[in-house]
């Protein structure tokens, strides 16, 4: 049994010293993050029609990023019709920006506000654009309000400072099934007399992946009673253009004849109790300024508000749009400014769709929302379109993650990282969560994914132990074909049509960093050395990692020695004679895998020649000494 077992343990050091000189390591290049921020350079015609609305004092008009203004006198407000622009996004997305005809109140009285006594007048305004980028390819469409201050002179024309949210609706493409909310501040200017204003400025969009957008169960439901605000009248003419929130293209609504067009302030208030779903018991409240044609049973046009969502386990600052296509069918979108959001709700963005009835000539009104809460919003993100064959995103500046594509697929694929935990608990957490969005695994054979680690981040976790998960649900689940290459500081996992998960995952779901899976241990070396601890063990599990377990044949040898080792090691610690002389065999294995972990390509390929020869040297001489002992017998 001892001439066996000593045998066996010089061929397994060869083998190491082959798979070391076959099988090279691959080095770690640093990169500088981008912003997800675009640049936007906007031109178009300032409005196709301009109507005046005869404001009165105390007037409510309502404002997004501060509280609604209250008119201090009589004015003469313009309703003005926006024709369409285009323009340039530069940043994160490189492409272009077109929005159709919008809608825009002008009031010409100084904002009530003392920050903003210099300006000469204040307004809101709503509008639908699509960003279509190039680079990344891909698209959404989004629906813009902002309340911005401006000054108008007939020598030096107009300028506006605006404060804007964009929230989108239809996402196609490397952004499908996604969610993108912006917000900034623009400036518009146009020149004296009127004609085309340009309009420039910074978004910054905050973007939630599928795996980050929860459907929130039951639906909501509400109920309330709608109190009317001031109406005045806009002398708008036949076919002038209204807009449209959530309806199908055309995005706008035509009036059908002259007049018969109003303004209502916000003086207008809901207070909806909510009666079911994740609010239940709460309340929602808003504010409305609408502009609408009414005439017999036709009403088209449209609201905007601001208001709040209020439980007992927080608040949620709301900006509310709605369609108004008929006397009592109302329906359209929630968003949230998250920055306002308190208590539960702090720093997590909320959506919804909303669909309600009103009813005459009570004004109840009954209705349902669906909600979603996107939440652990990505700190940063990377997104590349490929070449056929293998190509590489390095997002390990971003993400600290690489992703390599095999197959004549061409997919855009997004690395992002999340900001904390977009699952429920898992063992040995490191705090490393990714997403790996590919939209299009159409030839697509294979993807790598590699999600870089530091050893202050894995301290106190067996690093042997090192995979990667998916979420499935809300648990995680170890990746199928996944491992640790301990060299190179990085878990790996590959996803293929046969494995769990598969491609199909990649179309939006996170993966994170852990270990609880039950080291393979170097069973000989533990018994030879006493204990797994011993440095010399540590450099062959390094070794094992880095070098045999990253491709099939060592991962053969690998499990081939799992099932033979354990008895041997057991006989050796039975027989602590036999410790000196394994350690002395498995000094070459020790050498070897120290080079392989530590020095070039070319230093191994020099040495380990030798080492090789001395492992068969070893393995005659421990034979013929084993004989030797036998015979003395």
């Amino acid at each position: 049994m001892k001439i066996k077992v000593v045998y066996l343990i010089a061929v397994l050091a060869l083998i190491f010293s082959v798979a070391a000189a076959i099988v090279p390591a691959t080095p770690v290049e640093a990169e500088t993050p981008p912003t997800f921020t675009v640049t936007l350079v906007l031109t178009g015609n300032s409005s196709s029609a301009r109507w005046p609305v005869p404001l009165q004092s105390g007037d409510k008009v309502v404002q997004f990023r501060r509280d609604n203004a209250v008119l201090q006198s009589n004015v003469n407000a313009t309703f003005t019709v926006s024709a369409p622009g285009s323009g340039n996004m530069t940043g994160d997305l490189s492409g272009t920006i077109s929005t159709q005809a919008a809608n825009i109140l002008n009031i010409p009285v100084p904002v009530p506000y003392p920050s903003a006594s210099t300006y000469t007048g204040f307004g809101l305004a709503i509008a639908r654009g699509t960003f279509s980028s190039s680079s990344p390819s891909g698209s959404f469409e989004a629906i813009g309000v902002q309340d911005y201050n401006y000054v108008w002179s007939p020598d030096e024309g107009g300028r506006s400072d605006l404060t804007v949210y964009w929230i989108s609706v239809k996402e196609s493409e490397c952004f499908a099934g996604q969610k993108l909310i912006g917000t900034g501040h623009m400036t518009s200017s146009s020149p004296p007399g009127g004609g085309a204003a340009t309009t420039t400025g910074v978004l910054t969009f905050r973007r939630y992946l599928a795996s980050e957008i929860t459907r929130l169960a039951p639906d909501t439901t509400f109920t309330g009673t709608y109190t009317p605000g001031i109406y005045r009248s806009i002398p708008t003419l036949g076919n002038d253009t209204l807009f449209k929130v959530t309806e199908t293209p055309p995005y706008n609504y035509y009036t059908p004849t002259e007049g018969h067009t109003f303004f209502e302030d916000g003086s207008s208030f809901t207070n909806l109790n909510i009666t079911s779903g994740p609010f239940f018991n709460g309340t929602m409240s808003k504010s409305d300024n609408s502009f609408s044609y009414q005439f017999g049973s036709t009403v088209l046009g449209w609201g905007v508000s601001t208001g709040n969502i209020i439980t007992e386990a927080g608040n949620i600052s709301c900006i509310m749009l709605t369609d108004l296509s008929s006397p009592t069918a109302q329906s359209g979108y929630i968003f949230s400014k998250w920055q306002d959001n308190s208590g539960a709700y702090e720093n997590k963005d909320y959506f919804a769709t909303t669909s309600a009835t009103v009813s005459y000539p009570d004004l109840s009104i009954n209705g349902s929302a669906i909600f979603y809460e996107l939440s652990a919003p990505v700190s940063a993100s990377k997104t590349e379109p490929t070449l056929p064959g293998n190509y590489t995103v390095d997002a390990k500046a971003e993400a600290d993650t690489e992703v390599t594509k095999s197959g004549s697929g061409t997919p855009t694929i997004t690395v992002a990282n999340y900001s904390s935990n977009p699952g429920g608990s898992l063992q040995d957490d490191i705090g490393k969560y990714i997403d790996v969005f590919v939209p299009d695994s159409t030839n697509v054979d294979q993807i790598e994914i590699k999600l870089y680690y530091t050893h202050a981040e894995i301290a106190g976790v067996d690093e042997s132990s090192l995979r990667l998960y998916w979420l499935n649900g809300s648990s995680w689940e170890q990746c199928s074909d996944s491992g640790v290459d301990a060299g190179a500081d990085y878990i790996w996992a590959k996803l293929r049509p046969d494995t769990t998960p598969d491609l199909s995952y990649l179309g939006g779901g996170p993966f994170a960093g852990g270990g609880g899976v039950p080291a393979a241990t170097c069973f000989i070396a533990t018994a030879a050395y006493g204990t797994p601890m011993a440095e010399e063990v540590d450099v062959l599990r390094d070794f094992r990692d880095q070098y045999l377990l990253t491709n099939p044949v060592g991962k053969a040898l690998v499990e081939l020695y799992y099932k033979v080792s354990p008895p041997m090691a057991e006989f050796i610690t039975e027989h602590p004679a036999l410790k000196p002389i394994v350690r002395v065999v498995l000094m070459p294995a020790v050498v070897m895998s120290t080079m392989a972990v530590n020095t070039t390509s070319a230093g191994k390929m020099a040495i380990l020649g030798s080492l090789a020869l001395v492992c068969i040297a070893l393995a005659i001489w421990v034979r013929e000494r084993a004989r030797r002992l036998g015979r003395g017998r």
